[in-house]
């Protein structure tokens, strides 16, 4: 009798863990698919890894910024520390507006430490937000944690980990691609503006070529869905057939999504437009050729489907597939993505919207090709917005995307599948997985073949890439026997866990380094100083950061504090540039007293005729000479390789200056967006500051608002009278604050609310539950 109770007992426990597992398999999901994220990124968790290439010089050091700024109530505009001053508000990619990266910045601090958090963060992000979608679409929690561990350690991960505003622009990207859908499938607006605000929300701290394409993704995405709807694909019940009402609809959808999306980014992409014109040579369409040509994705570089291996080769065979950057040249998901995707459109070949779907995905990838394929160039012509960025290669990103959807499906199909003993979906699912499987086998081979130099981990690679591959060909083969069917679940996600698992290890080195880069980030977290006045070290100015902090252009300086001229710019200026290569221009950018005087300026065009005219006019003094240059000027500088009047006149004036001289001046207050000088000049004339010019740049001498005109192509200049001056700049960027506050307004009216809604809707049920109080719908 005993022995029954316990097996009773037993039973019933079993049961009772069963019953738990089924109701919390969506949380216990995300947790394990966490795991395993910060299993495999245990050395940057614990901090025996740093960040690598752009993580390391450019997104971490401006991390730390913003996290000061955030710690002391305050955003980041302008930073006066790199490449003679910086408009930090207006590069997107840096986050200053973005209450992501400010809310992680405020709590973490700025350390190297808080960025590695919030690296990780943003690179969950996106994993969970497949999941999200996974639970709308219908898939099976066990479907969606293959797909999404596949997702998160794919070449969109672990290939571009160095990107982090690029992993932050498609962290949200499952997110809004899910409330629009929502919006589609069940005629509501307010879902469509949802996914507006988190469209805006990704381009605040994102990559803007990415905000773009984000925005032709969906619209591509939101056409099909009004051509091909399909009732057994979303979460809710969608009409069937085309309609104009669907149509219109769809666009109506879109058109709330772009206003609000567009409503939420205006401070940083206002902030670009604006305020780096005059500044940088970026703003502006891209040159046709550079936009094809730039990291477009090498058609061999499709072989990257078969292992991430194959695109760390480049490190050690830098001829391969030269024209594309290692950390943009991955199409790998996993081994199971590629087959469950091809397996949804086998499995239900007449649904015209997977193949929509399907075609969305091709569509990117040839457009990833650039100059191999037309359609990039088509795209460049007819399609206005597309021509603001280059490197192709990120058009593949949503080819991968579309392929994780059809994944998404094909587990779906498979859940269903496995309760049918006569499916005829087994045959598929061999005859697929055989297919996918030999190809990357082969495709895999002919690369490692095909080059000179196999890598440091050849072995373990080729290791790897059996076990993947076989692995899900003989979960494939599994699936004819009836406990093979059962076990579907347990397998796929012991092979996608073990695949997660061997891509990172093979793939790190693209990911962190344990070497001099750690050993620099001890040295600066040691010696980080939080404050934001620069008064008690005056003008004082290197050239560029200290050889110790790395031999490439870096901005670490940034944490220690250090002004520099020569950094790791993204808002590029050619004359910049140019000025660090010349004795007499990097004397009288750097120093402690960097202040200029002259009497006698010519009034030019910033352009290269008349930089040419300078340079060769300050070589033969051995002195710099002043010129300036008033505002619309500076707003409608050239840019390079732009065609260029000859202006004798402009060349003759700069010719017959006389040499500017150097005069001391007394700093009163030099904080990130003001600088108050007190300077002596010997007669009326001109004062050369130099700093960078940006348009927000108003200035006062003497209590006088006066324009604050470009001096010497990229610095400040400013007309003084005779005898003691006090000079004050103030940085002022465009729109400020009211379109922070509009912005940050929009997230939290169209966001905060429901979300408010639902943890009170939560919190009133579990009162309801724990201590008797009703229930509220």
């Amino acid at each position: 009798m005993r022995t029954i109770e316990l097996d009773r007992t037993s039973a019933t426990c079993e049961s009772e863990w069963k019953t738990l597992v089924r109701r919390h398999s969506w949380a216990l999901a995300a947790l394990l698919l966490l795991t395993v994220l910060l299993g495999a990124n245990s050395k940057l968790l614990n901090g025996r890894a740093a960040p690598l290439w752009d993580a390391n010089d450019l997104f971490a050091p401006y991390f730390t910024l913003i996290a000061d700024h955030a710690r002391i109530g305050k955003i980041l505009l302008w930073e006066p520390w790199t490449s003679g001053g910086t408009p930090a508000s207006a590069e997107p990619e840096f986050g200053s507006f973005s209450p992501v990266t400010i809310a992680v910045g405020a709590v973490t601090g700025g350390s190297e430490a808080g960025f590695r958090v919030y690296w990780l963060l943003i690179w969950f992000l996106g994993p969970l937000g497949i999941l999200v979608l996974a639970r709308y679409l219908g898939a099976p929690p066990w479907g969606a944690f293959v797909v999404a561990a596949g997702y998160a350690f794919s070449g969109i991960y672990v290939g571009m980990a160095e990107h982090t505003p690029m992993l932050y622009s498609f962290a949200f990207l499952p997110f809004f691609f899910w409330r629009l859908d929502v919006a589609l499938s069940s005629r509501r607006f307010k879902p469509a503006a949802q996914a507006g605000a988190l469209w805006g929300l990704s381009a605040l701290a994102g990559y803007p070529a990415l905000t773009i394409l984000s925005w032709g993704f969906i619209f591509l995405w939101a056409m099909g869905r009004s051509f091909f709807s399909d009732p057994e694909e979303g979460g809710q019940t969608i009409h069937r057939g085309i309609s104009r009402h669907s149509v219109a609809f769809a666009l109506l959808a879109l058109l709330i999504f772009s206003a609000v999306g567009t409503l939420v980014l205006s401070p940083s992409y206002i902030a670009f437009f604006k305020d780096a014109r005059g500044y940088s040579d970026r703003v502006g369409v891209r040159p046709r050729q550079e936009a094809l040509e730039n990291q477009a994705l090498h058609p061999g570089a499709l072989a990257t489907f078969a292992s991430p291996y194959l695109s760390v080769l480049q490190l050690y065979n830098p001829r391969l597939w030269e024209i594309t950057d290692v950390t943009l040249s991955s199409i790998y998901l996993g081994a199971s993505i590629p087959i469950l995707g091809l397996l949804a459109l086998a499995m239900r070949p007449r649904s015209g919207w997977r193949w929509w779907i399907a075609g969305i995905g091709v569509f990117f990838l040839l457009s990833a090709m650039g100059k191999y394929v037309p359609l990039r160039g088509w795209l460049y012509d007819y399609v206005p917005p597309t021509r603001y960025f280059r490197a192709a290669a990120l058009f593949r990103m949503y080819a991968m995307f579309s392929l994780a959807l059809l994944a998404l499906f094909a587990t779906k199909d498979l859940q269903a599948a496995m309760a049918n003993v006569l499916s005829p979906f087994r045959k598929r699912f061999v005859f697929i997985a055989t297919l996918v499987a030999t190809t990357a086998l082969v495709a895999y081979g002919r690369v490692m073949g095909s080059v000179g130099h196999t890598g440091t981990a050849s072995r373990r690679a080729n290791l790897d890439v059996c076990l993947t591959w076989l692995g899900v060909l003989a979960v494939s083969l599994v699936f004819f026997s009836k406990r093979g069917r059962r076990s579907l679940p347990f397998l796929l996600g012991s092979v996608a866990i073990m695949d997660a698992v061997l891509s990172f290890g093979i793939s790190s080195v693209t990911i962190y380094d344990r070497g001099s880069a750690r050993t620099s980030w001890n040295t600066i977290n040691g010696s980080h100083g939080s404050s934001l006045d620069l008064t008690s070290s005056g003008l004082t100015r290197d050239l560029r950061p200290a050889e110790w902090l790395g031999p490439e252009l870096n901005d670490r300086n940034i944490p220690l504090r250090i002004a520099t001229f020569e950094n790791y710019a993204p808002l590029g200026n050619r004359f910049q540039v140019d000025f660090g290569d010349a004795p007499i221009t990097v004397a009288m950018s750097t120093g402690a007293q960097r202040i200029w005087f002259s009497t006698q300026v010519a009034s030019v065009r910033p352009d290269d005729g008349s930089y040419a005219a300078f340079a060769s006019r300050t070589k033969a003094l051995g002195a710099p000479v002043l010129v300036v240059h008033a505002r619309q000027e500076m707003l409608g500088a050239s840019g390079p390789g732009e065609a260029t009047r000859e202006d004798a006149q402009d060349v003759e004036a700069i010719s017959n200056l006389a040499a500017s001289q150097q005069v001391s001046a007394t700093v009163l207050r030099y904080s990130p967006n003001k600088l108050s000088l007190e300077v002596s000049c010997p007669d009326n004339g001109w004062l050369l500051v130099t700093d960078r010019w940006s348009p927000g740049w108003q200035a006062t001498v003497n209590g006088k608002r006066v324009e604050v005109f470009g001096g010497d192509f990229i610095f400040r200049a400013v007309p003084v009278q005779q005898g003691t001056n006090a000079v004050t700049f103030s940085y002022l960027p465009a729109g400020w604050p009211t379109l922070l506050i509009l912005s940050w307004g929009t997230l939290l009216f169209v966001l905060g609310g429901p979300l408010l809604r639902q943890v009170t809707r939560l919190w009133l049920s579990r009162k309801d539950h724990n201590g008797g109080y009703t229930r509220h719908p």
